[in-house]
């Protein structure tokens, strides 16, 4: 009888520690809600800017934006990069939050206002970005892996927490910078093995990449780099930069 009472003593203190733990307040930061002193995982969004998006590629592409700001774990970061047709070599978010969830939890014991206001946050950014990038005329550059190295460098490699890593990229991948030409230079594997490509490499922290590949139509006499030779391209440089690339989701400029 004495050994059930202590077990249930034992049990009971248990659940109340356990309870305790869990209801005591964690701290968060007051800009970007994010748990301290590190978040649970991170998500980076790199948005390609270089070339025009067709209509059709506007609205997948708000649908990943959107996904990733909705479908973030709670305390997860959520970092939205744009990349411009310039040479790149320091990228800071355009905007970075946390979600809150939309349950109490330890981090966030009443998640309702910060949520809102996540989300408008993201929404107001992301309806910046769509209209840019409708807006932003053709250019020569598109230094899409300088991008990716900053974002890796920015989001990951200065990142503190031991949680999930992970990247969406967006945007047609056809680098054009003084590093690699895909347009003019389709040898692919060249370009891996060349010793000038250790200029953007970076440690992506093994995080996982999703692609949205943004396709574009070009004559048959004069066709452009994209298809499966430099979709593999891309797959070998991510692992190039410890990166597990996951999925390429080749989004046509019209809908089928």
């Amino acid at each position: 009888m004495m050994f059930a009472v202590a077990g249930g003593f034992l049990l009971a203190g248990a659940i109340g520690a356990s309870w305790w733990n869990w209801a005591r307040p964690v701290a968060t930061d007051a800009a970007t809600f994010c748990p301290q002193p590190q978040p649970m995982a991170v998500h980076a969004v790199l948005v390609d800017r270089s070339d025009p998006i067709s209509a059709n590629q506007q609205r997948r592409v708000r649908e990943v934006l959107d996904r990733a700001v909705a479908e973030a774990p709670v305390g997860a970061r959520v970092a939205l990069y744009v990349s411009e047709a310039d040479d790149v070599e320091v990228l800071s978010p355009r905007l970075v939050l946390c979600n809150p969830g939309t349950t109490r939890s330890p981090f966030y014991p009443e998640p309702a206002p910060l949520r809102e206001r996540y989300e408008q946050a993201f929404r107001a950014e992301i309806d910046k970005v769509m209209e840019e990038v409708q807006q932003r005329p053709e250019r020569s550059l598109a230094p899409v892996m300088e991008a990716v190295r900053a974002v890796c460098i920015d989001a990951f490699a200065r990142s503190a927490t031991g949680g999930p890593l992970s990247m969406t990229i967006i945007g047609d991948m056809a680098q054009y910078s003084r590093l690699a030409n895909h347009h003019a230079n389709r040898d692919f594997e060249t370009i891996l093995g060349s010793p000038r490509l250790d200029a953007v490499l970076a440690d992506c922290k093994s995080a996982e990449v999703d692609i949205v590949y943004l396709e574009r139509p070009t004559p048959a006499f004069m066709p452009g780099p994209q298809g499966l030779a430099h979709r593999r391209f891309w797959e070998l440089f991510l692992q190039k930069m410890k990166a597990r690339p996951r999925n390429i989701e080749p989004v046509p400029t019209a809908a089928p």
